[in-house]
């Protein structure tokens, strides 16, 4: 069984817990991470939806860990190396 913090650890809000027992894996998300979030971004600037996760991946905004995501979350156009799909 793994448990893994993926992000929250150090901040209010925003925490994801990854649990992998070998059968299942379960993600837990409490949504933002608003300290890292507005770095990024504010209430006038947006991540742009077109773009899928790839901003929200690239910025760090979302966990890096395999095998989270839907392949239809990452745009076609863009390589795909180096994102959560490789």
């Amino acid at each position: 069984m793994e448990l893994r913090i993926l992000d929250g650890a150090e901040s209010i809000g925003g925490t994801k817990v990854f649990l992998d027992t070998g059968n299942m894996r379960l993600l837990l998300d409490f949504g933002l991470n608003y300290k890292r979030y507005g770095l990024y971004f504010e209430e006038y600037l947006k991540p742009r939806s077109s773009r899928g996760i790839a901003d929200l991946w690239r910025l760090g905004l979302i966990p890096h860990h395999p095998d989270l995501y839907r392949d239809d979350l990452w745009p076609d156009d863009l390589p795909r190396e180096g994102s959560p799909l490789e």
